[in-house]
């Protein structure tokens, strides 16, 4: 979606200005756009809560979130208006499930039971509302937003009944942009789906292929990257699903990642998640770049920044400690670590660090000492611990893959 051409006369400009200011507020932050050039049954102060409530979503603060909902969700349904909120909500319960963002199985069952039922809401208000046949093209993209999201939740317990109900998404969100190609955030359903399915095993693929759906990884990537740059609500979440996706095995593809870690790192400063995927990332497959001065003076100037006031942004500055402890075996207290905060299905993380902290040591070792072999297989040991730890944790399928990827390509067992 591209922004309109500003007015020339400086009247104009002022008064556009102004409700920049009024209208958007902090919540405008969290995004590449500033126009008012809204989708269609869109109101001002709907899309000012809906960016402020995705403001809140991406630096962890589910509380201040919840409220933003609430008002969003009030006005919604007092003007008529299309479930943008509910859409959203949905769409951040479920990332939030799928990255065990929550501190407790009560917490998760909660977080589940909403994502029933917002999909039971946002459902029945586009149905409603589409009876008066107007502003058909964004209740589309909310449709199409609420069952392709609702639908990955069960990609693992019931992957027929996930890939029909994506497929679906898919076409709907596909006569969006044909209907009208500005809906910028209707690309992320799109390259969701081309990656997901591109990355699946084989038997999958082609299987699909039989009933005439080809998805590829590079198309998805670019319905990805058209979201990252173009969308209104979604670019943050196309950048993470882009670091997720991209290979790191290609110089120019790995360096576009760095990129977008150094954009949500400036845009959310104080959530430590968008440091830990950076750690992450170099650690298992640029370790060079990790362990350089540079690297380490970013980390210690950022890490006192971090806010703690919810249990994903305690267990993510824990975590990013433990990497920075890598980099300075003995910090000062600046930098001790809450063992208190739980890890839950990072817990196998601190093991997973001393293993690569004692793999540095063991190149270091006499050739006698690197001979008698008993040091060889207690450094063994540990990492298959590693490995069952990561696998019995409660991590759910989609992630767990992604990071026994990242641990074999550390340990080098790939």
């Amino acid at each position: 979606m591209k922004p309109r051409s500003a007015p020339h006369t400086a009247t104009t400009f002022a008064i556009l200005l102004f409700l920049f200011v009024i209208f958007s507020g902090r919540s405008f932050a969290a995004t590449d756009t500033a126009s008012l050039d809204l989708y269609p049954g869109i109101s001002l102060s709907q899309d000012s809560l809906a960016r402020g409530y995705l403001s809140y979503v991406h630096r962890f603060q589910w509380d201040s979130a919840a409220a933003t909902a609430l008002r969003l969700g009030q006005i919604e349904r007092d003007r008529s208006l299309p479930p943008l909120g509910v859409l959203l909500e949905l769409s951040s319960a479920v990332l939030r499930v799928q990255n065990g963002e929550y501190e407790s199985e009560e917490d998760r069952i909660g977080l589940v039971r909403a994502i029933d039922s917002l999909k039971t809401e946002g459902l029945s208000v586009c149905e409603s509302l589409a009876e008066k046949d107007t502003f058909l093209t964004t209740l589309g993209f909310i449709r199409g937003g609420l069952l392709g999201y609702s639908a990955t939740l069960n990609m693992f317990d019931n992957p027929l009944s996930a890939f029909s109900a994506g497929h679906e998404a898919f076409g709907i969100l596909e006569s969006v942009l044909e209907e009208d190609s500005s809906f910028a955030d209707a690309f992320l359903g799109l390259g969701i789906f081309h990656c997901t399915i591109a990355k699946a095993p084989e038997v999958v693929r082609k299987g699909l292929k039989l009933f005439g759906t080809d998805l590829r990884l590079d198309e998805g990537l670019s319905h990805l990257r058209k979201c990252a740059q173009e969308g209104r609500y979604t670019s943050t979440a196309a950048r993470l699903y882009l670091i997720r996706f991209l290979s790191p095995y290609f110089g120019h593809l790995a360096e576009e990642k760095y990129l977008y870690l150094d954009r949500l790192q400036d845009v959310y400063p104080t959530n430590p998640y968008y440091w830990f995927l950076e750690c992450e990332e170099r650690l298992c497959f640029h370790r060079k770049s990790f362990f350089t001065d540079r690297f380490r003076d970013r980390l210690a100037h950022n890490i006192p920044r971090f806010e703690l006031n919810s249990y994903s942004l305690k267990r993510y500055n824990r975590l990013v400690r433990h990497q920075f402890h890598l980099l300075e075996p003995v910090p000062d207290s600046t930098y001790s670590i809450d063992t208190l905060v739980t890890l839950r299905d990072f817990q196998y993380y601190p093991l997973f660090l001393w293993t690569i902290q004692q793999g540095i040591v063991k190149q270091s070792l006499p050739a006698e000492i690197k001979a008698e072999g008993l040091y060889s297989r207690i450094f063994r040991r540990a990492e298959n611990r590693v490995f069952h730890m990561l696998q019995h944790s409660e991590m759910r399928p989609m992630f767990k893959g992604h990071y026994q990827w990242h641990l074999e390509a550390a340990l080098g067992r790939e």
